[in-house]
């Protein structure tokens, strides 16, 4: 069976390259809780970080734990979500990405 492109709905998008700075730093704690609020987290969200494998939701995952934000990762990620055909997923392109 092909995987199933798209999105969990309701998801926001923040590539994890983007966290990092020209020098491959963390971006500062003000930057990094805009990026979160402008992908849609709003004080006392749970979070889920999920990408294509989990691997790279790892990044994401850690800036909202320092940022004192309630954050779970979805280990299986899009990998093992799009194998359920009875759940939902989005496909349009209108996912917010900050870089």
């Amino acid at each position: 069976m092909d995987q199933r492109r798209g999105h969990i709905p309701g998801a926001g998008n923040i590539p994890y390259t983007s966290l990092l700075d020209a020098q491959g730093k963390w971006k500062s704690p003000e930057v990094l809780a805009g990026m979160l609020r402008d992908a849609g987290v709003k004080p006392g969200d749970h979070v889920i970080t999920y990408c294509h494998i989990g691997q790279q939701a790892t990044a994401v995952y850690f800036v909202a734990q320092y940022l004192g934000i309630d954050v779970r990762m979805y280990d299986g990620s899009w990998e093992e979500y799009s194998k359920h055909t009875e759940l939902p997923a989005e496909t349009s392109t209108d996912v917010t990405t900050k870089k």
